[in-house]
């Protein structure tokens, strides 16, 4: 019982060659937990056959696993580069949520959806994402309020409202203080020094980049840290600092690499 996530696969493997021997909702479960594993460790292709074989068990009609599904489904085809197919099942698991009421679910997902809209640059329906989480989570203090802050701040950011940009930053770092996340004050720190180098003040961004990067390294939000590093080789490249971008691009990318992130990996690249 103690190893269930980690025996996930092979009890799915068996329970599917069981057929209809198996109850379909035990095996449905087993293959959710595999699809979380398998994402957990990167293994993006293992991860899309358990969510593509419980979804194939699943009636028709929907409901909550389902939604499970197809944002896992999201989380392994986003790995595997595939943003299109990504954001299809995420745009799907959201509105299922939404139909069932799960207003948490639907809040932790917009912001999963919000920061592959950013990085796909689609901006228009990234805003109307964050509009609708922010609206789904409310006024509670929640690590998907700060996700969701800091991807707005990012947004007004590079639509040229510094003030949007610096309000939601700065917002975005206070919800996280007072949670007392590290890995949460490690995604508002890295917003806002985002929203610093799309202004180009390269001085400012800086300033936040170390303890942005030390937290999500001690937090091991390790796609929080493949998400924030190339700005700070951008930002270094604003302060003139080309052995210091290739440096710290000798980290990011084999991270970037690894994680599936290929929006860190392009701008690294760059």
């Amino acid at each position: 019982a103690g190893q269930l996530a980690e025996r996930a696969p092979d009890i799915a493997n068996q329970l599917l060659q069981a057929g209809p021997a198996a109850e379909a909702d035990r095996t449905v479960r087993f293959l959710l937990l595999a699809g979380d594993h398998a994402v957990a460790a990167a293994a993006f292709e293992d991860a899309l056959g358990h969510f593509d074989r419980a979804l194939s068990l699943l009636p028709a009609s929907g409901g909550r696993e389902s939604a499970d599904a197809r944002m896992g489904r999201g989380l392994a085809l986003r790995g595997l580069g595939d943003w299109e197919a990504a954001l299809v099942s995420f745009s799907e698991s959201l509105d299922e949520y939404t139909r069932l009421g799960d207003e948490a679910a639907a809040g932790h997902l917009s912001a999963e959806l919000a920061v592959q809209l950013l990085w796909a640059r689609r901006f228009g329906e990234c805003q109307t994402v964050v509009a609708r989480g922010l609206a789904a989570v409310g006024d509670a203090l929640s690590a998907d309020s700060v996700q969701l802050l800091s991807v707005g701040g990012r947004l007004a950011s590079f639509a040229g409202d510094f003030r949007g940009g610096q309000e939601l930053t700065q917002r975005a770092i206070w919800v996280a203080e007072q949670l007392g996340d590290d890995d949460l004050l490690g995604v508002a720190l890295f917003a806002s020094m985002i929203h610093h180098w799309a202004w180009a003040q390269p001085a400012r961004a800086l300033a936040q980049a170390d303890r942005a990067a030390d937290l999500a390294r001690a937090a091991g939000a390790l796609w929080a840290l493949a998400d924030g590093l190339p700005f700070v080789q951008l930002a270094l490249v604003l302060d003139g600092r080309p052995d210091d971008v290739i440096r710290l691009g000798e980290v990011v990318e084999p991270l970037a690499r690894r994680l599936g992130h290929y929006g860190a990996l392009m701008t690294a690249g760059r």
